[in-house]
């Protein structure tokens, strides 16, 4: 507090001969335009210039008129040889903005352990290219990162526009006590969007002379088709009408049927309307979602070792050599049950997503993930000598340009503008176009996936689809999603966002995430195998949710919302 105090007069002192200094108002807004950091700097005799500036106006390149150096803490990816010796895109950063950065690499998997020892010693590089919310909770009021808000406000050109385009934005990435300690990145996957998929053998229904099913019992009827009338062919009854997995994406079996019943989001099952949330695993519909599994499961429809198989076992199953015997499957990606694409074995192409199937009350939701955001991609710490110009760094990398530079690589060799004529995946004029070869598993042209980036829909979309090949990955991902399922999912004011929990609430939150979600999944899988009963078990397994303190989870988040957002 003492040094606090002591520099605040130093800094009273300081502005009161800067104004007395000035003669108009005029010189005097242009003085502090100038002057927007930092105003010392030593000239070649090593003593120090008062009242220099080498920072230059927001908008403007370079970002220093001499040389800087910010020091920088980051992790290594696997994947990107050395971003800090010989890096296209580091020495292409440096020459365009006037910052030399000095780099603190961290293995990936071991950069957790290597930030907190960084964090403990109190001896702090400039910035830091990746912070939890947690850190963000627990290092920002104590004065070891900025607050970025005024930063923001008076230096970022790029960055505002991005917050001005997403409304929500403002508010997820500001903790409780207001400010904002990080930079998120955006990376808005459209088919992630709506990544709770189930997919069906479409070659199976054609040669059984099927139609799509649309509905849980003309799903029901089609799963019957497939167990007894040999759609493969073969002659026998080896059919595995429906299967899934347990830890993988989306490959929960249970979780996109439950969505013809009641909206589930498969993790937190959590309902959220006119602000106020509730949870649905509690709920009459959604026993009856488990009471169309159980049926399912009883009558050897759904594969027994759905609830308890690890992925590879169920790609195992996707993939029997001899013939084709899996139906349809839940996963997210069709290579988390099936081969990834190739010519010589394209079994997967026989799979095509289904649209969420209408339950008997009308209900067809597809679970939807509209957040395309991540928080804590960069931070700034307080002994930053120049945090305008760390914070313009940053502000770059949300334009298209920096994002392509510092995630694909070098202008005309990793990618380029698209031209005339050349569409998107999203079948309108395409923004820009891979060259890259996107095989090579180790690259030094840019920083790969780290720190902030600006991919939007716009710009994953705008990526020129590869000329007359319906298989390109991204192409019928997008395809399948907004074909299948984007037309199901409720609006985005019904999901709950991501929220900031209090840190006096951290502890009892993740006691009580844990043996909450731990309790449904259980419970979830014995109701639909029978070694519950849904008629006389069901009552007790509500009522044990009082013990698991269900409402006081709720109301922790709960309360982090009204915090964050209102």
């Amino acid at each position: 507090m003492k040094k606090v105090f002591i520099w605040t007069i130093c800094l009273l002192l300081g502005l009161s001969l800067i104004l007395s200094g000035c003669g108009s108002k005029g010189e005097q807004e242009n003085n502090e335009a100038v002057n927007t950091g930092s105003s010392e700097e030593k000239n070649d005799s090593g003593s120090v210039d008062e009242g220099e500036s080498i920072v230059t106006p927001p908008g403007t390149y370079p970002l220093v008129t001499k040389k800087i150096t910010l020091k920088a803490f980051a992790p290594k990816l696997p994947y990107v040889t050395n971003i800090a010796e010989g890096n296209n895109f580091t020495e292409w950063l440096e020459e365009k903005t006037n910052v030399h950065i000095e780099w603190e690499l961290a293995p990936q998997d071991s950069f957790g352990e290597k930030k907190n020892l960084m964090l403990a010693s109190g001896d702090y590089p400039d910035i830091i290219f990746g912070v939890s919310k947690q850190e963000e909770m627990t290092y920002g009021p104590q004065g070891v990162l900025l607050p970025l808000n005024d930063l923001i406000e008076e230096n970022c050109i790029n960055f505002k526009k991005v917050l001005e385009e997403r409304p929500f934005l403002k508010g997820a990435i500001t903790t409780p006590d207001g400010n904002i300690y990080s930079l998120p990145t955006i990376n808005e996957c459209y088919h992630c969007m709506y990544a709770m998929r189930a997919w069906i053998n479409k070659k199976w229904l054609d040669n059984l002379g099927l139609d799509m099913p649309t509905t849980t019992d003309e799903y029901y009827e089609v799963l019957k088709a497939f167990k007894y009338n040999d759609p493969n062919g073969n002659g026998k009854q080896d059919e595995i009408p429906l299967s899934g997995a347990v830890g993988g994406w989306h490959t929960n079996v249970a979780n996109f049927f439950i969505n013809s019943f009641i909206y589930n989001d498969g993790e937190n099952r959590f309902i959220f309307k006119d602000g106020k949330l509730d949870f649905a695993a509690n709920k009459p519909e959604f026993r009856e979602a488990l009471r169309y599994l159980n049926k399912l499961y009883t009558e050897g429809l759904m594969d027994k070792a759905a609830l308890t198989q690890d992925v590879q076992q169920l790609i195992q199953l996707g993939t029997n050599p001899e013939v084709n015997i899996l139906g349809s499957a839940t996963a997210a990606l069709w290579w988390n049950f099936s081969d990834s694409d190739n010519v010589e074995n394209p079994r997967n192409r026989e799979y095509v997503a289904m649209s969420p199937l209408k339950g008997p009350n009308g209900v067809q939701y597809a679970a939807y993930y509209p957040f395309g955001f991540s928080t804590g991609a960069f931070a700034i710490f307080s002994n930053c000598k120049y945090p305008e110009v760390a914070i313009r760094l940053a502000d770059f990398l949300y334009t298209y340009e920096g994002t392509l530079l510092s995630t694909v690589g070098p202008e005309g060799v990793a990618w380029r503008w698209a031209k005339e004529g050349e569409k998107g995946l999203h079948g309108e004029k395409a923004m820009w176009v891979m060259l890259k070869d996107i095989t090579v598993t180790e690259f030094n042209d840019c920083w790969g996936e780290m720190g902030p980036y600006y991919k939007t829909n716009e710009f994953r979309l705008g990526q020129a689809a590869p000329e007359q090949n319906p298989w390109d990955t991204e192409y019928r991902l997008y395809k399948e999603s907004k074909e299948k399922m984007a037309s199901y999912a409720p609006p985005v004011e019904e999901i709950f966002p991501p929220v900031y929990i209090l840190p006096e609430d951290l502890d009892e939150y993740a006691r009580l995430s844990t043996q909450i979600k731990d309790y449904v999944d259980e419970s979830i899988a014995k109701f639909i195998t029978g070694a519950l009963d849904l008629d006389k078990d069901w009552d007790v397994y509500v009522k044990e949710f009082e013990k698991l303190e269900l409402d006081k989870f709720l109301q922790i988040n709960q309360k982090a919302y009204e915090a964050q957002y209102k």
